[in-house]
């Protein structure tokens, strides 16, 4: 018997491989990191950037809130179903080396 987290990698991976043959010009992953440890989560976010297709990833880790992964801009925030923009969420000015989990 696997985990949980192994069975989702195998299907990622999996997937991985069909998507490189297919190229789909759009990608939504729902909670795509759910059974991972946040640096696997990292390092998937990684690899389906490379594949140069336009993604939306849904995730509960705050982890990956880092500049170099993504701009301020392009993530959101879903609450009471409401969806904002992390750069209209604060007053201040978000540059490069701020740390968006800490002003998260």
């Amino acid at each position: 018997m696997v985990s949980s987290g192994t069975l989702a990698l195998t299907v990622l991976f999996y997937w991985y491989e069909l998507l490189k043959i297919n190229q789909p010009s759009f990608i939504f992953m729902d909670e795509f990191d759910a059974f991972y440890h946040f640096e696997v989560s990292e390092k998937i976010f990684n690899l389906v950037k490379k594949l140069n297709i336009q993604t939306i990833l849904t995730t509960h880790n705050t982890n990956l809130l880092k500049h170099a992964n993504r701009r301020a801009d392009s993530c959101f925030l879903l609450r009471n179903e409401v969806i904002k923009p992390f750069s209209d969420l604060t007053q201040r000015e978000i540059r490069e080396g701020n740390n968006l989990e800490k002003l998260f």
